[in-house]
């Protein structure tokens, strides 16, 4: 006879079937939907009310797992954290359409000075942090000489990066391309 025990199905208060307190407290009482607005403990940035589910290490001698939260008035928003052998990490946003944040909170490096846009004689198009010295290149060189459905992403100076998907024999980028690879190798 086959059966579900009732420790596998989803719990929690009345008909919302989550369980409340506040972010931190909860994470005790096991894997599940959250409802937490209670005070205390430590809550996403601007959030006071939030919602989401938690999922915990089978242990339950120390906590490792993650919550998985937002608030209701906040158009979608959702933020996660974990815990590691019971030390929380800070509330990360979670990137979405609707966010997408400036440079500097993406992780990611923003140009010193200023920017431009042009088109070089290769048929790339060029991105170039003035004041920097690096340049990012971007191109499709469709019917260029040599070159055949070849997306190419270059970064330029000593940080250089280049990415070549080409049905074409190996072209000079290619070529250092994989001499820069050997010498990372």
């Amino acid at each position: 006879m086959d059966y579900v025990h009732a420790s596998q199905i989803v719990y929690g208060d009345n008909n919302a079937k989550s369980i409340h307190g506040n972010p931190d407290s909860v994470f005790a009482l096991g894997s599940g939907f959250i409802d937490v607005w209670d005070g205390g403990g430590t809550y996403p940035p601007g959030t006071s009310h939030v919602q989401g589910f938690q999922t915990r290490h089978s242990n339950l001698g120390n906590q490792w797992g993650i919550q998985l939260a937002g608030q209701y008035n906040q158009g979608g928003t959702i933020y996660t954290r974990g815990v590691n052998a019971g030390a929380w990490s800070p509330w990360y946003r979670i990137y979405t359409d609707g966010y997408r944040p400036y440079a500097d909170s993406a992780g990611t490096l923003a140009a010193a000075g200023s920017s431009s846009f042009s088109t070089d004689n290769s048929g790339f198009h060029v991105i170039n942090a003035e004041g920097s010295g690096s340049n990012v290149r971007l191109g499709s060189a469709w019917g260029r000489p040599g070159i055949y459905n070849s997306p190419h992403i270059t970064i330029g100076s000593e940080n250089t990066i280049y990415f070549l998907l080409s049905q074409a024999p190996l072209m000079p980028m290619a070529r250092r391309f994989a001499r820069r690879m050997e010498r990372i190798a």
